[in-house]
């Protein structure tokens, strides 16, 4: 056994090394893992103190340090820094005791030696790691949580604590701080979410209010899991928090105005729709549905074609085609078909729509009713040739009433010319046939509204007694 133990080399599989220093702190001896272990001759370092080789160290540490050599004391893990001749960096963590002589003088120190750079960089990491979540949280405005579900011990990320307005050098421990910050009309409806998730093994997800100590209500949203052991009993809740006000906020916002620029495009004298740039609608207002009656179900599936005749359908995609090839609106009058089998006149206009990035991404179109523009230019129209009419009609009955009263003058001398001749029945025919013409004139006057009527009976009999002479 002892030459098993003279013959052992510990060096390759201990992390640490023995050393001695005298009276004065220098070291006079290293063990062999040393050399091993930092690649440096002992030689380089006998006869120097280790403070001739510390090249970082916290300096409460140091103080501290300094205190136990000067009053000969045991001391432990003091850590430094000390560089290599490389430029690297390693970190050891030193122990030491004292040593004394027989007679209780001081000798000096011995102890061992440790490089801990791993543990250094791995500590360094994390704590790198550790701000970088920190930060994360931050920007996200998200905290983290644990709740032991056993001890009810509560733990709360720094995020956590600014979410709720809480100061994170004051903790707290359970979840009676955290029900207090919550709003008064959702505490229930949080208790019971929670053992909702915990029993049913599910997801714990909840929006509720919670009230600052300033007294703002805010919006936070909650995610959690259950964690539990092998026998199915809860052991402790790792959740989420963020507060989602603004998120909140606008999508109540949005929610508004979408619903608003809905009713504003339903209420609309117009057939609305959009289409995909191939053709599929992608929506369509009420009007639209009360024009066309387009079939139940997504109108995604659907093109013009399932909704008019093939005519119309012709007449639609060829200013469809026209807007994709040329990119610019385009507004023609086209006679469009009605479910209850009618037609209607409609300017209808098309247009492109453009992405955020510029793309052509889907046509829009407005259809118009023109139907009762156009028939009242046509009664215009109408109006306008009837007052040409009467303009004329007047013109010709004021020039033939001239030349009635010449007939008649002439027939009334020759009646008096003729006295009782066979002659005379007939030029009185003649008189009664002027007389009526210039009735009929009269007419054509106020037709034209050249002359006022004046309605007064009239015996058929008579008239055509006189008619028929």
């Amino acid at each position: 056994m002892a030459c098993l133990v003279e013959q052992a080399d510990f060096a390759p599989v201990s992390r640490e090394w023995h050393w001695i220093t005298d009276t004065e702190h220098k070291f006079c001896y290293f063990s062999d893992s040393f050399r091993f272990l930092t690649g440096i001759s002992p030689e380089c370092f006998l006869g120097r103190t280790r403070f001739d080789r510390i090249d970082i160290c916290d300096p409460k540490s140091m103080r501290s340090h300094l205190a136990d050599l000067r009053a000969r004391r045991r001391f432990e893990y003091f850590v430094y820094g000390a560089k290599r001749s490389n430029g690297e960096l390693r970190w050891y963590r030193v122990n030491g005791q004292p040593i004394w002589g027989k007679a209780g003088q001081f000798l000096g120190y011995c102890g061992t030696a440790t490089d801990i750079t791993p543990i250094k960089e791995s500590e360094a990491q994390a704590q790198k790691n550790q701000r970088r979540f920190a930060e994360v949280q931050r920007i996200a405005n998200i905290g983290v949580w644990e709740l032991d579900w056993i001890t009810g011990d509560l733990w709360w990320s720094e995020q956590t604590y600014r979410i709720f307005g809480l100061d994170p050098g004051r903790p707290i421990h359970d979840t009676s701080v955290f029900y207090q910050r919550v709003h008064p009309d959702d505490r229930e409806k949080v208790r019971e979410k929670t053992l909702e998730a915990v029993n049913r093994k599910t997801t714990y997800q909840i929006v509720h209010r919670i009230v600052l100590p300033s007294g703002e209500v805010r919006l936070v949203q909650e995610n959690a899991e259950c964690m539990y052991d092998p026998g199915g009993q809860p052991l402790a809740l790792h959740g989420t928090v963020q507060d989602v006000t603004d998120r909140e906020r606008a999508a109540d916002a949005l929610e508004e105005s979408e619903a608003l620029f809905r009713i504003f495009i339903d209420q609309m004298p117009a057939a609305v729709s959009l289409k995909e740039t191939d053709g599929r609608y992608i929506t369509v207002n009420r009007t639209f549905r009360e024009w066309f009656d387009p079939p139940d179900g997504p109108l995604s599936t659907h093109t013009v074609r399932d909704l008019v005749s093939e005519e119309h359908a012709a007449d639609i995609l060829q200013m469809e085609q026209k807007v994709r090839e040329k990119l610019q609106p385009l507004t023609e009058e086209l006679e469009v078909p009605q479910v209850d089998g009618t037609t209607r006149k409609a300017y209808i206009h098309k247009f492109p729509l453009f992405d955020a990035e510029g793309s052509f991404w889907a046509i829009g179109t407005i259809e118009t009713d023109c139907t009762d523009l156009r028939n009242a230019e046509a009664q215009l129209h109408q109006s306008q040739k009837m007052e040409t009419i009467g303009q004329l009609t007047g013109g010709v009955a004021h020039d033939f009433n001239n030349l009635l009263g010449i007939i008649q003058g002439h027939i009334e001398i020759a009646l008096e010319h003729t006295g009782s001749t066979r002659a005379a029945p007939h030029l009185d025919v003649a008189i009664r046939a002027t007389e009526r013409g210039a009735e009929l004139t009269r007419r054509l006057l106020a037709f034209s509204r050249k002359q006022s009527l004046t309605p007064v009976a009239v015996d058929l009999r008579e008239l055509l007694d006189d008619m028929t002479g």
